[in-house]
């Protein structure tokens, strides 16, 4: 096995396990208080780390049908007791913000229990297969959780809401198989793939009122992702559009060295 061959069976374990989607996550914060002007908030984004950790883990043992068709490779999960790790993970979440601010708390619970309503039936009924409602659950309680948790103005909510609702709409693309062959109903399943890229684009449109940056790594995901990609590719540039965002803005702030 080569290295290349490693660092992919590496990255894909880190994905998997959540790992990877927590970390990207906590950059979240990061990019609002930059966009914002707001001073960084270390607390806010231990705990978008923390209660990230544990909604995605539950709900990746959740053995949904159409997880295990979409991504086999989580029946890896099986051997770790990820539900107590979950469970832990947004405990000390809890503590962390009812400990600095008790007022944030909210944040964090709307997160976590959107996870659990995600899953959970409703008279015979997931939220997760009613058209369209897997984004804007999670689009909505991200914004809550993230612009929340540093008390940003409506706007950062409204970024972080279509970046998320991007996020999760370009996932959907990706797993419209899996998710046409267990009935769940996301929009790309709906109204195709081309239609879906329009949306996106319009959402896109927006997003650049809030943040030009921002807009521009939106345009490459949806012109990268309008063809089928290999899963980890996803992961790697979709999860962490807010850490990619943040790493270019920092660049642009660069001093420039002057050449004589």
């Amino acid at each position: 096995m080569n290295l290349i061959q490693s660092a992919n069976r590496l990255f894909s374990f880190f994905c998997v396990s959540s790992v990877w989607i927590s970390l990207v996550s906590a950059f979240g914060p990061v990019l609002l208080c930059k966009i914002g002007g707001l001073p960084l908030d270390p607390v806010a984004c231990l705990a978008v780390f923390l209660t990230t950790f544990a909604v995605y883990s539950f709900d990746k043992v959740s053995g949904s049908k159409e997880d295990l068709l979409n991504t086999p490779e989580r029946a890896i999960l099986a051997k770790y007791p990820i539900k107590k790790l979950a469970a832990l993970s947004y405990l000390l979440a809890i503590i962390l913000i009812a400990a600095t601010d008790v007022w944030r708390l909210p944040c964090v619970l709307v997160f976590g229990l959107s996870g659990l309503l995600y899953t959970a039936r409703i008279c015979g009924v997931r939220p997760k297969d009613v058209p369209g409602a897997k984004s804007l659950i999670v689009a909505g309680s991200t914004a809550i959780c993230y612009a929340g948790l540093i008390g940003g103005p409506w706007a950062l909510y409204a970024l972080t809401f279509l970046v998320i609702f991007i996020d999760t709409v370009l996932f959907d693309m990706r797993d419209i198989i899996g998710d046409r062959a267990a009935g769940v109903r996301t929009l790309p399943v709906i109204i195709g793939r081309a239609y879906t890229q329009m949306i996106l684009l319009l959402a896109n449109i927006i997003v650049y009122v809030f943040s030009p940056v921002a807009a521009l790594y939106g345009v490459f995901l949806i012109a990268y992702f309008r063809r089928e990609r290999h899963s980890l590719r996803y992961d790697l540039l979709v999860d962490a559009w807010m850490m990619w965002t943040v790493f270019m803005l920092l660049i642009m702030e660069r001093p420039q060295i002057p050449f004589f």
